[in-house]
């Protein structure tokens, strides 16, 4: 087998963090015309110059070159480097939705005859709806997939050296034709995990690319695009996008990783209305232009907001969860920072889910409930900004701090309370929801990755795996060492379904409580909830990694120490 070695340009600027801020905007939508961010060098074609001729001394076969809005143009910086190396490829990423296919037929001829055939194709299908809508591009997932293949079938026929015509759904073309087609043939690379990618990758990739994952996920898509292209009488061969930390020991390698993720240039202001906040301000009372001269002040790169309210009436959730968004979003507006807005938003934005599905991100929302209601419209109007911005829809979050009142706190209260009267049965309802659990470390990892990204719009934080709240309620017991039995009984009438927490003796029990309740989860998104996540995967590179046990056991241990 052979094996080719590429290296990356980084057409954004380049840094010494894990995943750097881009050269001139900071990440953010208002430009800083004055000069560079701080702690990321511009790619300005003198530095790009130096890294594509230390490539081609090195022995690197070619430089994959990305793109996007934080990118300079692949097509163009690639050509003038062209001229300043020999032997280098140029790996050039581009969105079929955003060309003509026969203008790219026709600028990869002439690009094949200027380099004298040096240049290979990235297909970027597009992950990020955001990021296509600033290009004019409105559709779907699964449509811009669809889209991806005829314009491909386009391309080939075009370069076929014959008039060719094509009727398809989204391109009609006649007499598609190049004045010579490109010597050689560019070969295609293509990304994608979806259902909708598969196909397009076997029918025409001549490289099919995955990141860097762990190797039985590898070996799984390889096997599934291998088993289709060979359907279609084709032969795909395989490349990995890959981050390397070469250093003189295995020591000092991992060190320089837990290093970079620890990222100790970040500098936390934390504001609040909590007496452990650095700065006290209340978003849902406090002015705009208040929270306007404070950003000014201290010039933050990014905004992180998870300020809410999970309870109360329609009016109250609306101040807490609405109104101060669009305090965020209007001082930011105000602000000549630049500063990148992380909203941490929940699936309580997209209500009830059919049994059995993954909630993606094109989801239509339909909130069940105030909440949900009262986080979409922030959603909304942190979409609807203008802001370089993200939104986390996060969904069942538990593990250390999971709040006593929530149902998972309220079912380990239960139990530490069996256990500590001796209870040798502990009878329960409503075990039969469904829940996407995600820890809140891995939240936090997500928000980390989400503010040194480029990605825009939603991205669903979970682990894409729904687990029954009765699975969830024998593992806790487990964890806590409670050996009676878990005996699920339907709510008994007469006791209300919306449980008082902590009610006085004489009054239901913690356990009664928790019979009553049939959904015992008042985020209004009825039996079943489970995350498509293979956005924060793509666009964060951001997987969950702490099982349910692991948050379960913290969850008892501040159950179990509470007096």
């Amino acid at each position: 087998m052979t094996v080719h070695l590429h290296w990356f340009l980084p057409t954004g600027g380049d840094g010494r963090t894990l995943v750097d801020r881009h050269a001139y905007t900071d990440g953010g939508i208002t430009r800083n015309r004055s000069g560079g961010i701080a702690g990321v060098r511009a790619p300005d074609i003198a530095y790009l110059t130096q890294i594509a001729k230390a490539a081609e001394r090195l022995g690197f076969e070619a430089v994959l070159t990305p793109t996007g809005t934080w990118c300079e143009d692949a097509w163009l910086t690639t050509v003038a480097l062209a001229q300043h190396t020999e032997r280098l490829k140029f790996l050039v990423a581009f969105r079929p939705g955003v060309l003509s296919p026969v203008l790219a037929a026709q600028m990869a001829a002439t690009y094949q005859r200027i380099t004298r055939g040096r240049l290979l194709l990235n297909v970027v299908t597009g992950g990020d709806s955001v990021e296509q809508r600033r290009f004019g591009d409105h559709l779907d997932h699964d449509r811009r997939y669809a889209r991806t293949a005829e314009f491909l079938s386009v391309v080939r026929g075009v370069w076929s050296g014959r008039p060719y015509d094509f009727q398809g759904e989204h391109y009609q073309v006649e007499g598609g034709l190049t004045a010579l087609p490109p010597d050689p043939l560019p070969e295609l690379f293509f990304g994608g995990s979806s259902p909708a990618a598969g196909p397009v990758a076997a029918e025409h990739a001549d490289v099919y690319l995955t990141w860097g994952e762990p190797p039985w996920q590898v070996k799984e898509k390889i096997d599934w695009i291998r088993r289709l292209a060979e359907e279609r009488g084709r032969t795909v061969r395989f490349g990995i996008r890959l981050h390397t930390i070469s250093r003189d020991s295995s020591r000092e390698a991992w060190a320089t990783a837990d290093r970079l993720l620890a990222d100790p240039a970040v500098h936390l202001t934390a504001l609040g209305r909590g007496d452990d906040a650095d700065v006290r301000f209340d978003l849902a009372t406090g002015s705009p232009g208040a929270l306007t001269r404070f950003l000014d002040a201290v010039h933050p790169g990014v905004v992180v907001n998870c300020a809410g309210a999970t309870r109360g009436g329609a009016r109250d959730l609306t101040r807490h969860n609405t109104v101060a968004v669009a305090t965020v979003c209007e001082a930011l507006r105000r602000s000549g920072g630049g500063a990148r807005l992380v909203q941490v938003g929940c699936a309580s934005e997209y209500g009830p889910s059919q049994p059995g599905s993954s909630t993606a991100e094109d989801a239509v929302p339909r909130p069940g409930g105030p909440y949900g209601v009262s986080k979409l419209a922030a959603t909304e109007l942190v979409l609807g900004s203008g802001l370089d911005a993200v939104v986390l829809r996060v969904f069942s979050p538990v593990g250390p701090g999971t709040p006593a009142g929530s149902p998972l706190g309220r079912l380990a209260e239960a139990m530490r309370r069996a256990m500590q009267a001796g209870d040798g049965e502990l009878k329960l309802s409503g075990l039969g929801v469904q829940r996407d659990f995600v820890d809140v470390r891995d939240v936090a990892r997500a928000v980390h990755a989400a503010s040194l990204s480029a990605a825009q719009g939603v991205v669903n934080i979970g682990t894409g795996r729904a687990v029954r709240l009765r699975d969830a309620a024998a593992v806790l017991a487990r964890v806590a060492g409670y050996a009676g039995n878990l005996h699920e009984v339907d709510a008994p009438h007469g006791i209300p379904q919306r449980p008082v927490i902590g009610a006085p003796r004489g009054e239901a029990t913690i356990a009664e409580q928790l019979a009553a309740a049939p959904f015992p989860y008042p985020d209004g998104c009825g039996p079943w909830q489970q995350a498509d996540v293979r956005t924060a995967r793509d666009r964060l590179g951001w997987r969950p990694r702490i099982n349910l046990e692991e948050s379960l056991a913290d969850i008892w241990m501040e159950a179990a120490c509470r007096i």
